[in-house]
């Protein structure tokens, strides 16, 4: 579930303090990625959770995409990533949702797209957010520039509906 501020936040001498409540049929998928991120698979897909980084494994090559079904109708509200290290020199990590909509069964780009360049270690993107269906597939691929030399390390993402 996502916290939101509440509309009664409070102040005190030493800063303000915020109170939060819990939106009802909000989530937060988490994905997570140990280890260096050449050492995997490139333009492949995370898995909820958090797996070690395994070439040809994780993140997973194989089609159809790893996904997280969504349950109810809901809205994408956005991405948020990060690395204990960044990519290094002109490297970079791309992180972008894609989805398969119940309807069509056909896997889709949405605008909803993250690069991480040089020593860029976190990034986010609200601001757009999208509609989903009951049933429809949500896919977190990952690709990255730079082969070997990539140096980003320890990969964590979370996708945000509500």
């Amino acid at each position: 579930m996502s916290l939101l501020p509440s509309t009664n936040a409070s102040a005190s001498e030493n800063g303000v303090f915020e109170s939060y409540f819990l939106r009802k049929g909000s989530s937060t998928q988490y994905y997570g990625l140990k280890g260096t991120v050449s050492s995997g698979s490139n333009n492949a897909w995370m898995w909820f959770g958090t797996q070690q980084i395994s070439a040809g494994v994780f993140p997973d090559p194989g089609t159809p995409p790893a996904y997280f079904r969504v349950e109810n109708s809901t809205t994408l509200a956005g991405l948020s990533v990060g690395l204990n290290v960044a990519p290094g020199g002109s490297n970079s990590i791309t992180f972008l949702v894609q989805y398969t909509p119940i309807a069509t069964g056909v896997l889709t780009d949405t605008s909803i797209t993250i690069t991480l360049t040089g020593a860029q270690k976190s990034g986010v993107f609200y601001g757009q957010p999208f509609g989903m269906s009951a049933g429809d597939l949500i896919h977190l691929k990952l690709s990255y520039t730079g082969g070997g030399g990539n140096l980003a390390h320890d990969i964590t993402a979370q996708i945000d509906l509500y």
